[in-house]
């Protein structure tokens, strides 16, 4: 509705109003008041459309332009991350191709390796073969001069038998031809004699068969090494003692060694543990080592007594088992020998060792077959003393002052030893 159309209707309204009487002007008055007001107040409600309408347009309109400006402001984003994105990827590219000179760097010196390391093998190789040989040769050479140093030996006493044989048949004819009886005595004692010198040549040969098995200690640079073992066995077994009688036999008088005593014999350039079995009347003993129980014929000087151990001492431990069965070894020093006052402790043979492993050093108890001797520490044991007579004197201070009938059995034990000899 408009504006003029209002005001036409007002002119005749109030035109038609003035040719009225006063109540029914009144009336229309009223009426005219109420039609006014209606007409006002569809106004207003059209008005109030109006501006809802516009303000309704308004708040889309802000929404458009915020949703505008998020637009893009994402789209600066998006085109940011591609920036990002296409730099990363150059970047990716950058580090593909020298990951892939990397790794073709690395495969060649890989493959350099390679070479090497079967070039170095098949030194080793050569080099073990080489080792090989040259132990064979010096075992046989050792065998060989052994063997011929038995040999002459074998001679000499065939010789001897010989003469022995001769002097007995003359004796016989000149009983034979005299007409006195004579005590035969004499002739039954040398014919013992030549009964057991050729016993010791039948068995000459099996005894040489010994030199063949050497062992050996290959000392690594660690310190640490394996040793390896004869296998073969003898039927003939060591002597065992007592504690007292042990503790007689391990003391080393005038250089001689009695059966059963504990000692470290040479095999190979090594000393092993073993058990003296009784002199051969050419200045070398029997030996039975401890391992095995494998038997060797041993010149005297070749043979280290077990009471030439003193604290400080530089020894070989044989260590733990490996997987391959064999035992560690370790360098060690005796820092405490078992006391010759306590029977039962000798007889044990336990000593104190500190044992160098690897960078550690500790201190462990070890029985005494489980020691032995490279030929340095060898060299090192025996420098240094007087006369070997005295050495068991020097360890065993206390020895002297025991009982009357151990020293007894002492005097008893050496007479024996030089009746046998005798015999």
């Amino acid at each position: 509705m408009n504006s003029s159309d209002c005001n036409s209707d007002n002119q005749s309204d109030s035109s038609f109003l003035m040719g009225e009487s006063g109540t029914s002007k009144k009336r229309k008055l009223s009426m005219t008041g109420n039609l006014l007001s209606n007409v006002q107040l569809k106004v207003l409600e059209f008005e109030n459309q109006a501006l809802k309408q516009l303000v309704q347009e308004f708040e889309n309109e802000n929404q458009f332009n915020g949703l505008k400006a998020k637009i893009t402001e994402l789209e600066e984003i998006v085109a940011k991350l591609q920036k990002e994105n296409s730099e990363m990827q150059k970047k990716n590219e950058v580090e593909k191709n020298q990951l892939k000179i990397q790794n073709d760097s690395l495969n060649s010196i890989i493959s350099d390796l390679t070479s090497k390391i079967k070039i170095v093998e098949n030194e080793k190789k050569e080099l073990e073969l080489k080792i090989i040989k040259n132990i064979k040769c010096e075992i046989k050479d050792s065998v060989g001069s052994e063997k011929t140093i038995l040999e002459g030996t074998i001679d000499k006493l065939n010789l001897e038998i010989v003469d022995l044989k001769n002097k007995l048949a003359d004796k016989e004819k000149a009983i034979h031809n005299s007409a006195v009886p004579e005590n035969n005595e004499s002739d039954i004692v040398v014919e013992k004699i030549c009964n057991k010198l050729q016993q010791f040549l039948t068995s000459s040969n099996s005894k040489n068969d010994c030199f063949k098995n050497p062992k050996k200690m290959n000392i690594s640079k660690s310190g640490t090494s394996t040793i390896s073992k004869s296998t073969k066995l003898q039927k003939e077994e060591a002597q065992k003692l007592t504690a007292e009688e042990q503790i007689i036999a391990d003391n080393y008088l005038n250089g001689n060694f009695q059966k059963g005593a504990r000692v470290y014999a040479i095999w190979g350039k090594d000393y092993y543990s073993a058990i003296c079995g009784g002199y051969d009347g050419l200045s070398r003993f029997k030996v039975f080592y401890t391992d095995d129980q494998s038997v060797r014929i041993i010149p005297r000087d070749s043979i280290i007594p077990i009471c030439m151990i003193k604290e400080g001492s530089h020894v070989t431990v044989l260590g733990e088992t490996v997987d391959d069965g064999e035992r560690e070894i370790y360098d060690g020093k005796i820092l405490a020998i078992p006391s010759i006052k306590n029977t039962e402790e000798w007889h044990r043979g336990l000593y104190k060792i500190e044992i160098e492993n690897d960078d550690n050093v500790e201190s462990r108890n070890i029985e005494w077959f489980d020691i032995c001797f490279t030929e340095s520490q060898y060299k090192q044991i025996v420098k240094g003393f007087k006369k070997k007579k005295d050495v068991f004197q020097e360890n065993f201070v206390e020895s002297g002052h025991r009982t009357r009938r151990f020293n007894a059995a002492v005097g008893t034990a050496a007479a024996s030893s030089s009746s046998t000899k005798s015999g």
